[in-house]
């Protein structure tokens, strides 16, 4: 593979695929490149040890010229290839929703020859403390952080999105996974570079999810943001106007403090807990009415 500056012909950079023991053979090669510079070449390869498959080699625009490091074998060839053949094509192609995401097509002998699809999606490189403000994603995309991640984000559909943090994920105000899309939290951290959660069978369609606007079903309480800074909020849905108790205890459940609530009415109500002065610690919280008791657990993180 080569980049050519169009305007003189000059060659900026060049590669070979090549594992250098002679006896693989990789053929029916396709490049894409997006507006990034990022680059993905897919191809079917070949050796006395396995049936013909499907791989693809990609780069970040700023890794090392003339390198494609990072190799994926996505699809593994079911049978020999009887025909000969070899299969037919292989094509690499820019996803228009993002102008960033790349779909891989190979294909593959199974008894019949089949054709396989892979999605490596946009990636921004790892980072210590990612923060996503009120913005609207439409895309495919992989987000890692070695620490924490903090979004509001608004993910369209159809959408694909991986948050994967070292330490822990918050998702504030505003955030929302309209229906449609998917979205994954993972607590892995940076490591697995543009390996996708969505390909592991069954995908699932994200429902609607709201950190902190969204419905609480009958009797039932929810604590956000978690892990907390200065102070969270508990939410709860009564069936009935009640009285309404709130206890915070330590780890080893010692109480802290207890908020004893005059009665409130019946629906969706809001608490906001103080934890400003206490230090960063695992917490549990005590939600007690005539009708509801619920413990939850609270990371507080200064």
């Amino acid at each position: 593979w080569w980049q050519v500056n169009p305007a003189t012909g000059a060659v900026q950079q060049v590669g070979r695929i090549d594992d250098g023991s002679g006896g693989t053979s990789e053929y029916y090669q396709s490049i894409g490149v997006n507006n990034y510079s990022d680059v993905v070449v897919t191809y079917s390869i070949y050796n006395a040890t396995y049936y013909q498959s499907a791989a693809y080699n990609f780069r970040n625009g700023g890794d090392a010229a003339g390198s494609l490091p990072n190799g994926v074998f996505y699809s593994s060839g079911g049978s020999a290839d009887a025909d000969g053949r070899g299969g037919d094509y292989s094509q690499c192609a820019v996803d228009p929703l993002d102008d960033q995401s790349i779909w891989v097509v190979n294909q593959v002998p199974n008894g019949n020859w089949e054709t396989r699809l892979s999605l490596i999606p946009g990636y921004f490189g790892c980072i210590t403390d990612a923060t996503f403000g009120n913005n609207v994603w439409r895309g495919y995309t992989k987000n890692e952080a070695s620490n924490s991640i903090t979004s509001a984000e608004m993910i369209q559909a159809p959408s694909v999105v991986d948050y994967d943090a070292g330490a822990y994920i918050v998702l504030t105000t505003g955030f929302e996974a309209k229906e449609g899309s998917y979205f994954a939290a993972i607590i892995e951290g940076c490591g697995n570079y543009r390996t996708p959660t969505y390909k592991k069978p069954p995908m699932e369609l994200a429902k609607p999810i709201e950190a902190a606007e969204g419905l609480v079903e009958m009797n039932k309480v929810i604590a956000y943001p978690n892990p907390a800074t200065n102070s969270f909020r508990v939410r709860y849905n009564l069936e009935v106007q009640d009285q309404v108790r709130i206890t915070l205890f330590s780890s080893d459940m010692k109480p802290i403090k207890t908020f004893e609530l005059s009665k409130r009415p019946q629906g969706i109500n809001t608490e906001t807990i103080d934890v400003s002065k206490i230090p960063s610690d695992i917490y549990f919280v005590k939600f007690e009415s005539n009708k509801i008791s619920k413990t939850i657990k609270v990371a507080v993180v200064h």
